[in-house]
């Protein structure tokens, strides 16, 4: 309920200022998290050190408060985590003892665990106890320095209210700044790995919208609870909030014109992340283990080089100039990555059906996985959107040579396809035209050959004029023939046997594209699908199998790698295990 207010009151947060929120780094202020439960809780019990309630019963109305709130956020990680914490709290308050704040972070983290053990590998869920853990740390560290000298704190007592009550808001505003700066640092390495994103503009913009978060979420809980009891009393507090979520998005606005404030980048590997959590939490809760500031210091220096040179690409020994081709799982779509042997990169296709952000996401993935940060090329079928909606967002994280299409992908002027060709300028990535006959430059023995379509094209749809591809290397090949249909896949069978030992089955294994005739004409071993499941495609299946190939599938068998080694010999490895080697 509180969460709708903040995230989408009067429709203001979509899902592209979203993705924005999230590249500036400052999403945990939008995301329902322990933040908002802490917010809750410690403005209900400054309401008592005012005097405006009794302590009692500000305890008793905190506990309720982040119940209620549990509740209506179903009960997530981070929230419970956050309402444990305070109820902890309350609760030895309410007994007259002061609870330790470690002990109320462990007991949250074993409830949590205990009602749903998968939490533990949530990525939400470690940031928040991360966070919790760096906050703790820095008040200790805080406290340890010793308390203000008496005889200061008689002469501040002294001074004007405004000059107090000015120290003590610079106070609190230098102690949210460093406590920012140390989250960042501690959960830097996991947010990178994890979203691929790092964000240092979150440092200095966190602390700033704190507090006209905190009011947008006070008011907005007001404004619900009083419009129970009238809707004249819910208007100011709605204005409040209202007022409170325009600075937010004005500040949204002009992170946006700060250039650059975001980079995607890979992230570290998961044996440098366990190593660098597990020393962290050991400085934190092992006082007795703790080196020195400076050697502690140094050694996160040290692991940073070294997460940094664990990510550099592969060489060309270390890759034993193979070619490797990955069928990247895209739902129903296509996203084909080749890796040449000179350490070139080239991506066939990359889209799939439903929102870009998500196929973007699976082939990025796949990408940093194999620490590639640069594409050469990017071949582009044909004009249905399902083989390139992602390319834009594909182009805001990695820099790429050229992009490659057919002579007819842009006659129909569509929004879509107007959108991708300014995406690909405003990238500054040239655009040229392939059609058959063409041959792409590729070292290391290996060639790339266009069958299909002709320059003019052919008559019907923009599937009949896919860009066939195939890659040639050590005797064996590869075809990529896009969503290829009659009349255009009559154009092709039309040509000479083509024999093949990997192909990818025409427009994801439609019946349409003659399964049968496409496997008489180029002979596969293996056939892969990429899409999803349709109704016919047992028929699909047998007719493949009737001509002796294997089939695989994304939908069921994952990502597909395939690897042609320099002798020629070719594995197959679906991402769910299925392994062959000829």
């Amino acid at each position: 309920m509180a969460s709708a207010v903040l995230l989408g009151a009067r429709g203001r947060i979509d899902d592209q200022r979203t993705a924005r929120w999230q590249r500036a780094g400052a999403f945990h202020l939008l995301a329902i998290s322990g933040l908002h439960v802490g917010i809750l809780a410690g403005a209900v019990l400054y309401l008592a050190r005012l005097g405006l309630l009794r302590r009692r019963t500000a305890y008793y109305l905190a506990m309720a408060l982040v119940v209620f709130y549990v509740v209506v956020t179903e009960g997530r990680p981070p929230v419970a985590r956050a309402a444990v914490m305070v109820i902890v709290y309350c609760v030895g308050r309410l007994q007259g003892r002061q609870a330790w704040a470690a002990n109320s972070l462990a007991i949250a983290g074993l409830i949590v665990l205990l009602h749903n053990p998968d939490a533990l590998f949530n990525t939400g869920v470690q940031l928040s106890f991360l966070a919790v853990s760096i906050v703790l740390a820095v008040i200790w560290a805080r406290k340890k320095q010793g308390e203000q000298d008496p005889l200061d704190r008689l002469i501040a007592s002294t001074r004007p209210v405004f000059w107090r009550v000015a120290k003590r808001v610079a106070s609190s505003a230098g102690q949210l700044v460093v406590i920012s700066t140390f989250i960042w640092l501690g959960a830097a390495p996991l947010v990178a790995a994890r979203f691929h994103l790092v964000s240092p503009l979150a440092i200095p913009l966190s602390p700033l919208l704190t507090f006209p978060m905190a009011m947008a979420l006070l008011s907005g809980f007001a404004m619900i609870c009083l419009n129970v009891v009238s809707p004249y009393l819910a208007v100011v507090p709605g204005q409040l909030c209202d007022a409170s979520l325009g600075v937010l998005e004005n500040a949204l606005q002009r992170v946006e014109g700060i250039r650059p404030h975001f980079a995607w980048t890979a992230g570290p590997e998961a044996w440098w992340l366990a190593v660098f959590y597990g020393g962290l939490l050991l400085y934190i809760y092992a006082p007795g283990w703790r080196p020195p500031r400076k050697w502690a210091w140094t050694a996160c220096l040290v692991w940073a080089a070294v997460g940094v040179g664990a990510h550099q690409p592969k060489s060309a020994v270390e890759s034993e100039a193979a070619l490797v081709c990955t069928f990247v799982d895209v739902g129903h779509g296509t996203a084909v990555l080749l890796e040449l042997p000179d350490q070139r990169t080239l991506l066939y296709d990359a889209g799939g059906l439903g929102s870009p952000e998500t196929t973007v996401g699976k082939i990025a993935s796949v990408l940093w996985s194999k620490k590639i940060s640069h594409l050469d090329a990017v071949i582009l079928s044909h004009a249905d959107a399902d083989h390139y909606n992602a390319l834009p967002k594909l182009l805001e994280r990695f820099s790429v040579g050229v992009v490659y299409v057919s002579p007819v992908m842009f006659e129909n002027n569509t929004p879509a396809l107007r959108a991708l060709a300014e995406a690909i300028q405003n990238a500054a990535v040239p655009l040229k035209e392939i059609y058959a006959a063409d041959r792409l430059s590729a070292g290391g023995n290996v060639s790339l050959d266009i069958l299909h379509p002709p320059r003019r094209g052919v008559l019907g749809g923009d599937n009949a004029n896919s860009i066939v591809l195939v890659c040639s290397f050590a005797g064996r090949r590869i075809i990529l023939p896009g969503d290829l249909e009659p009349p255009g896949l009559e154009d092709v069978l039309a040509e000479e046997p083509l024999d093949c030992d990997i192909a990818m089955a025409p427009h994801h294994g439609s019946p349409r594209s003659r399964p049968s005739g496409f496997a008489a004409w180029c002979k596969p071993e293996t056939v892969i699908i990429s899409g999803g499941f349709h109704h016919r495609l047992d028929e699909v299946r047998r007719s493949f199998q009737n001509a002796g190939a294997a089939m695989l599938h994304t939908a069921r068998d994952g990502a597909v790698e395939v690897v042609i080694a320099a002798d020629g010999r070719i594995s197959v490895r679906a991402w769910r295990q299925r392994v062959f080697t000829k």
